[in-house]
């Protein structure tokens, strides 16, 4: 039996009642945190350009889109969104060190993140190239000089760290340009399994601030719980739903196991119609 047929037996044999509570919760936590990702990424670029390609197919509609619309089920599929997670533990590192040395963005002569290789090569300039120069939302996304000095400055890295306008300004850019990314053999040879991380804050002074990470909240390690999730949930979703449409998809997504996947499916559809639906 293949990879794929293997898949495919297991999601096909797959129900709630074989899973445990604490998996089923999970699970519902893991599907409003990619409601989340989709609602708040709707107004981004690459979406609308996918909107866009799917209206101009035409074709069969028969699958709700997050923001309104139908399509056919292959076409949806296109219309995905990824969160980038390879960044997540070296957000939580730093800001954690922040936290505990309070020390202050003028004082900051350089920073070194070490992480492993997975990470360098996708965000860190290893494969995919340089990634201190940060122009778009799409560059920051992928860049972890940008992401570490957007969370030094602003406390948190969410949608409103990636508009342009914050792109630009002359802080996050000058602040990237001393973040170093390094891949390191130790660190990649414990992941899959952690998402390893050591970052090192050089100040004016002379010190050297070091801390180092293994997961995140969220990761299968550190689960995130629902209050949490549902948290992040509305920061990301407030944009484009009112906070009574949130509630609605909240409500629908806690009840996953009960609810007619039809009804999320139209919640989903009215979503950036209205803030006020």
């Amino acid at each position: 039996m293949t990879l794929v047929e293997e898949m495919a037996e297991f999601v096909s044999s797959s129900s709630y009642d074989r899973l445990s509570k604490a998996a089923v919760l999970q699970l519902k936590i893991r599907v409003l945190d990619a409601i989340g990702c989709a609602i708040g990424a709707l107004s981004s670029e690459p979406v609308a350009k996918i909107r866009a390609l799917q209206e101009s197919f035409g074709g069969s509609r028969q699958c709700t889109l997050v923001g309104g619309g139908k399509t056919s089920p292959e076409r949806a599929a296109l219309k995905r969104y990824n969160a980038e997670v390879h960044s997540q533990s070296s957000i939580e590192c730093m800001l954690a060190l922040k936290s505990e040395s309070g020390f202050r963005v003028e004082d900051i002569k350089s920073v070194e993140l070490r992480i492993f290789d997975v990470a360098y090569n996708i965000i860190g300039g290893g494969e995919e190239g340089d990634k201190k120069l940060v122009e778009t939302k799409e560059q920051a996304d992928h860049s972890l000089p940008y992401i570490l000095a957007a969370a030094v400055l602003d406390g948190q890295v969410m949608l409103r760290q990636y508009s342009p306008r914050r792109i630009a300004r002359d802080d996050v850019q000058s602040l990237l340009r001393k973040i170093d990314v390094h891949p390191d053999e130790q660190l990649s040879s414990r992941f899959p399994e952690v998402m390893p991380c050591r970052i090192t804050v050089r100040l004016n002074d002379g010190r050297s601030l070091e801390k180092s990470a293994d997961d995140y909240e969220g990761f299968f390690t550190r689960p995130m719980g629902w209050e949490r999730a549902a948290e992040k949930f509305h920061g990301l979703a407030s944009s484009h739903a009112s906070l009574s449409l949130r509630r609605k998809i909240e409500d629908a997504v806690k009840h996953l196991d009960q609810v007619e996947i039809r009804d999320l499916a139209n919640l989903l559809g009215r979503v950036g119609r209205t803030k006020r639906s």
